[in-house]
């Protein structure tokens, strides 16, 4: 019986992020992957939220080479009908991938770090004792069995170990299906319909494809065919895809389940859920691979610290559920926001249930890592914490590790801040309750931390507000 430190049970984009960080810091690891290579094609668009994942593995090179990303022009039809919202999604080109290629590149990476892959592998059985889990497999219909310390569950939406779900957003479904177009011109569109919102792009074989997002009992009950015209009919009043709606389809239309939900508690003692396993989010943003990916790769220093300090079990799980909390609900924010925006649909059922948020959602606060104009600094200039400046004790990764830190709390920061400079606020700020002189701070940097640019770090303080001139 071969025995690993992790089994991680799906090898999706999470399941892959995660085994692959764990193998670079020299954990014992293995994928058990369900499905073979496939022909089948599968279109999404991607965010650049995923190259700092990439980076953090140290295979962007290598993804950029296998050439998997087509890039084209983006239009969107969202606040008003009759012009396009150039910078509604902040670029205006969009990153596509063929799913299945996305994910056989993952894999691949994983057998170049030597990671013990399992594939195409059905999990038969599994137990849990305090010795560890066993698991039961069948690979190519030979059976055999792995001892592992630890589970990760990858298996997206169905996940592998069961757990109740909660609703984020209204039932969503998606319409997914791939036009045949002898328009070979790269372009992606966005339209918002009445009762709908669309997503398509060009694809390299000059088809088009296409999903339409709608509620899920706007196609209660019917068959196939009334669908099919359904769909071909709402394609057919929009400005964008009206001159495709009668352009056959390649294969039948594939109807997903497209509603944001969470798990309660994604960590437990032995396994760990991530993706879509854990959570998904509102198809608008196109952030659900990117976000899967980074479940991962906190996961991994989640399930090093719990492999290698088991007594901070409750710090990994405080730390895991409030990470996936804060990204829930932030993008939640983001979501209601932009739904609300296309106001010529504000009286129909499907905008307006998603114009208002269905949990505790939190505002994007300012970013931060820009850093402003310092202020004229004098022998005289003194400055002092803000009164919505808090220094606590929270939990954080530090050199891929979960620990209790001292963090720079401040509603203008995006999160708690454990580092600033590079350099942690334990040793940069001297704790001080009244006014400190500035030349003083500067010179108390300069003479502790040489790496630290004493003007700059002032700047950002001063810019967040998190100091201010006393």
């Amino acid at each position: 019986m071969q025995g690993f430190d992790v089994c991680v049970i799906g090898g999706g984009p999470s399941g892959c992020i995660t085994a692959l960080s764990l193998a670079i810091r020299g954990v014992h690891v293995c994928v058990i992957e369900k499905y073979v290579p496939s022909d089948a094609r599968s279109f999404e668009s991607l965010t650049d939220g995923i190259w700092p994942v990439l980076d953090a593995i140290g295979i962007r090179e290598s993804f950029l080479k296998a050439a998997l990303l087509n890039f084209s022009p983006k239009i969107v039809l969202w606040e008003n009908a009759a012009e396009p919202d150039v910078n509604f999604f902040n670029n205006d080109v969009s990153m596509i991938v063929d799913r299945s290629r996305f994910n056989e590149f993952f894999l691949k990476s994983l057998q170049d770090f030597g990671v013990a892959v399992f594939r195409p592998a059905i999990v038969t059985r599994t137990k849990y004792s305090t010795l560890g889990w066993e698991v039961d497999l069948s690979v190519y219909g030979k059976s055999s069995r792995i001892s592992s310390r630890f589970v990760v569950d990858a298996c997206g939406k169905s996940g592998f170990l069961p757990q109740k779900k909660t609703r984020n957003s209204p039932r969503t479904i998606a319409l997914c299906g791939t036009l045949q177009n002898s328009d070979s011109s790269p372009m992606t569109y966005v339209e918002a319909f009445p009762q709908a919102w669309c997503w398509g792009s060009s694809l390299p074989n000059k088809g088009l494809t296409v999903m339409m997002f709608s509620d899920s009992d706007t196609f209660n009950l019917s068959s196939k065919r009334e669908i099919e015209e359904k769909w071909r009919s709402a394609l057919s009043q929009s400005k964008f895809f009206s001159k495709f709606s009668s352009c056959p389809l390649s294969q039948n239309l594939i109807l997903r389940n497209a509603t944001a939900y969470c798990v309660a508690d994604p960590l437990q003692d032995s396994y760990i859920k991530v993706g879509d396993a854990s959570f998904s989010l509102d198809p608008l943003s196109s952030s659900g691979v990117e976000k899967a990916m980074h479940t991962g790769l906190t996961a991994s220093a989640v399930i090093r610290t719990i492999l290698n300090k088991p007594a901070r079990l409750d710090l990994c799980k405080k730390f895991y559920c409030d990470y996936q909390s804060e990204t829930i609900a932030m993008h939640i924010f983001w979501a209601t926001s932009s739904y609300a925006k296309v106001k010529r649909f504000d009286e129909s059922p499907f905008w307006k249930s998603r114009s208002v948020s269905h949990i505790r959602a939190i505002a994007p606060r300012q970013n931060d890592i820009e850093f402003g104009k310092v202020c004229d600094i004098k022998n005289d200039t003194f400055f002092q914490f803000s009164k919505n400046t808090k220094f606590e004790k929270r939990p954080c990764i530090i050199d891929s590790m979960v620990c209790e830190n001292t963090v720079l709390v401040h509603p203008n920061l995006a999160r708690p801040i454990a580092f600033v400079s590079g350099v942690d606020v334990d040793r940069l700020f001297p704790r001080f309750t009244d006014r400190i002189n500035a030349i003083g701070l500067l010179r108390y940097w300069a003479e502790n931390f040489p790496s630290v640019n004493g003007v700059r770090t002032a700047a950002w303080l001063l810019t967040n507000q998190v100091m201010e001139v006393s």
